[in-house]
């Protein structure tokens, strides 16, 4: 059985965009690159124990990287383009990626962050494991997760005698 993976024809997913300040911009799906470090960063993001994600420390951080990393000046003359790349100003043979700065996507309302987060996620295809079995599998995860602190909490809270209240 032979198959064959043909992406000669591939068209990166660009969507133009208008922030709050009126500048126009324009989302594109996440290159490779991208994709690592917002997976590493998700990653180093996730507190695990016994082999399992218990909890998530300054999950935060991510989103705004991923917008960042996705969104680029919109060109002069055609606002649906993207200007990708800019001279390297230390080295004149080179150029560099043009994409917005963190800084930049946080100074933005959390409603437009969260958008665009969603946006570039979905044009990107991370995540995009949503057949029934996966989210089954996801939720069966979630409930263990769930039950698993609750029973945790229990065991934490105060007795009645500790507290003074009978």
């Amino acid at each position: 059985m032979s198959s064959e993976f043909d992406f000669s024809s591939l068209e990166e997913i660009c969507i133009p965009v208008t922030v709050p300040d009126g500048v126009k911009y324009v989302l594109c799906e996440a290159d490779g690159d991208t994709v690592v470090a917002f997976n590493n960063a998700r990653a180093a993001s996730a507190k695990i124990k016994d082999g399992a994600v218990v909890g998530v420390s300054g999950p935060g951080h991510v989103e705004p990287l991923l917008v960042s990393r996705c969104l680029f000046p919109a060109d002069a003359t055609d606002s649906t383009k993207p200007v990708k790349t800019r001279p390297d100003p230390h080295n004149s043979r080179k150029s560099i990626s043009n994409h917005v700065s963190e800084s930049l996507v946080r100074s933005w309302p959390g409603k437009v962050q969260t958008k665009l987060y969603e946006k570039a996620k979905e044009i990107s295809e991370i995540d995009q494991d949503t057949t029934l079995e996966a989210l089954t599998v996801e939720r069966n995860r979630i409930d263990k997760l769930i039950e698993k602190m609750e029973v945790n909490a229990a065991k934490n809270e105060p007795t009645s005698t500790e507290t003074g209240l009978d």
